[in-house]
């Protein structure tokens, strides 16, 4: 049920990438295998060539009455409010959005209200939870928006324990922008390489708890394209290879990872930018994941249980929460993030499943989104070593 469903999700996600599409009004006039039979019929056949007299000139008499010049009107400034929330969007995600020597808006907007993809050349330094809460390389999400990586310390005095944690992805960025084409034809967006480093670290003091430790530094270097539409919306494509190992050196498997994420930018529904609702400014990321691990060194993660060479793939869905400013919130609840990611894997070979759930919510506590607290939960198996995880922590989080 739960493969079916996460399936159907990304389904709807990769379906709302085919572009809108809507015929031109017919021509009002009755003019189709009828030839005009005056001058004046012929006047007006001439006129209803034109876009604006065959969707307003309703009773087809060649000139826009008072109440058509007024419909006329009524959807201009609907197409200019689009416009208009297009900027202003734009603006709240750190656009500087101007006009070249031409007039045209710098990134490109549609007449629609779309604000196109624009990718910038640029490196970029990027400290967060975990890959997907990146987004997309070329375009991450803001700091104050991402989960961030975290370092929490407990302890538990009735059984002698104290555990302390580390995890996160560090990661540098560099984008090399494409060129667009032709208006409305496909065209790259550009290319990205990332090297990262992947680190998952908790430790306890009592040697009764030390089988839940977990220990996993991972290295990688992600490639990403982004192909656009031409239309407001793009596909962007990544290749990982990771090399996994322990904090003591021990190597432990290597991995190649692939990803696909649609990117949509149209109204009324965004993937993976923003959406305005009301009080709330929510964006879903969803990313199909494949995988294919291989053992070293006799490596007892149970990622090689059943296989040494497992082939997994399936769905992934970050979702992220702020408010807007609408109510008169605290400081502290205002500037909040409540986050959310789920993962669901299947094995090619054999159909073993495995899945991540994390969610939690943020605290900013500065003004650019660099420090929280954080409060997550986490339960399921860790896509890199298939150790189980069910935890909750309090603690601090870092996120560039």
């Amino acid at each position: 049920m739960a493969i079916r469903f996460h399936l159907i999700a990304l389904a709807v996600g990769a379906a709302l990438l085919v572009p809108f599409t809507a015929s031109a009004d017919e021509n009002n006039c009755p003019y189709k295998g009828r030839t005009p039979a005056s001058s004046a019929e012929w006047r007006i056949y001439a006129k209803h060539q034109k876009e604006r007299y065959k969707k307003y000139d309703m009773n087809c008499d060649g000139t826009l009455s008072a109440a058509e010049r007024a419909a006329e009107d009524r959807d201009d400034d609907s197409d200019a409010a689009e416009f208009v929330h297009a900027v202003e969007r734009g603006q709240k995600e750190g656009y500087q959005i101007t006009l070249n020597e031409k007039g045209e808006t710098v990134p490109p907007i549609s007449a629609s209200g779309e604000l196109n993809p624009e990718i910038k050349e640029r490196g970029i330094f990027l400290l967060r939870d975990s890959f997907e809460d990146v987004s997309i390389f070329s375009r991450p999400k803001s700091p104050q928006k991402a989960s961030g990586a975290s370092f929490s310390w407990s302890r538990d005095g009735t059984i002698d324990n104290s555990v302390w944690s580390a995890q996160g992805v560090m990661s540098y960025a560099y984008t090399w922008p494409g060129t667009a084409g032709t208006p409305g034809d496909p065209y790259i967006l550009g290319f990205s390489l990332a090297p990262a480093i992947q680190f998952n670290r908790s430790a306890n003091s009592s040697a009764a708890k030390k089988s839940k430790d977990v220990d996993f530094l991972g290295f990688s270097a992600t490639s990403e394209i982004g192909i656009a539409d031409g239309r407001g919306s793009a596909n962007y494509f990544r290749v990982r290879p990771n090399y996994i190992t322990d904090f003591d050196g021990e190597a432990k498997s290597w991995s190649i990872v692939a990803e696909w994420q649609p990117f949509l930018d149209r109204q009324p529904f965004r993937l993976s930018q923003p959406n305005d609702l009301g009080p709330i400014i929510w964006q879903l990321d969803p990313i199909l994941r494949l995988q294919y691990a291989h053992q070293l060194n006799g490596s007892t993660d149970p990622i090689f249980d059943h296989n040494d060479d497992p082939l997994r793939i399936g769905p992934v869905l970050g979702l992220t929460i702020q408010p807007t400013g609408v109510f008169n919130l605290p400081k502290m609840f205002q500037d909040s993030t409540l986050f959310a990611s789920y993962q669901y894997l299947t094995d090619v070979e054999n159909g073993d499943t495995s899945y991540l759930l994390k969610a939690g919510v943020n605290f900013n506590l500065d003004d650019d989104g660099h420090t929280a607290l954080k409060v997550s939960y986490s339960k399921g198996q860790l896509e890199e070593t298939g150790n189980d995880i069910d935890e909750v922590k309090v603690g601090l989080t870092a996120k560039w």
